[in-house]
């Protein structure tokens, strides 16, 4: 068409330009989302992982506390 002397307007490759990178920038933030998750996840294992202290040794510390004082 241009050889005709007809006015081209190309925007096919703007476009093709625009789609991959809307395409790259879903996919990145799809795995960055899931990344979080996961941190979050083991996060929240690893709170759960540590056991509370039994009441016996609650209450041993608190007697040790009390003889430290006497």
């Amino acid at each position: 068409l241009t050889k005709a002397g007809a006015n081209v307007l190309g925007y096919g490759a703007f476009l093709t330009a625009v789609i991959n990178f809307l395409l790259l920038a879903f996919v990145i933030f799809c795995m960055l989302k899931a990344l979080s998750s996961m941190r979050r996840k083991l996060e929240l294992e690893a709170e759960k992982a540590t056991p509370p202290t039994p009441e016996n040794i609650v209450l041993l510390r608190e007697i040790l506390a009390e003889l430290k004082k006497k």
